[in-house]
């Protein structure tokens, strides 16, 4: 919640200023990076927790990017079908991430 407060001015701004692709593809480059740092959780648990912090930076970012890339893309009529199939796969995202990272990592997620 805290991190949606503070990413909310500038993904907003840089929905505005820049155009629907740029501004999602700085939100996916946040999840990406994100996801790459959360694989560090091998070497201590600080890069998962960090990893975690960008992942949700570019999941705040892309979620204030769905309704203006759902009012752009489809007609009015289509546009409730739209927004909850984005948000379905948004929410499914994040804890398949988290189910991935554990099959990758298996047992030395828990060796110490």
């Amino acid at each position: 919640m805290f991190i949606s407060i503070i990413i909310f001015v500038p993904a907003q701004f840089a929905i505005d200023k820049f155009s629907l692709k740029k501004s999602t593809m700085i939100g996916e480059a946040f999840i990406l990076v994100g996801a790459i740092v959360r694989l560090g959780l091998v070497w201590g648990f600080e890069f998962y927790f960090v990893g975690t912090m960008i992942c949700s930076v570019g999941t705040v970012w892309f979620t204030f990017t769905i309704n203006k890339f759902v009012a752009t893309w489809f007609d009015y009529k289509e546009i409730a079908l739209a927004t909850s199939i984005v948000w379905v796969t948004s929410l499914i995202s994040g804890p398949l991430s988290t189910v991935i990272t554990g099959f990758v990592l298996g047992d030395d997620a828990t060796k110490g």
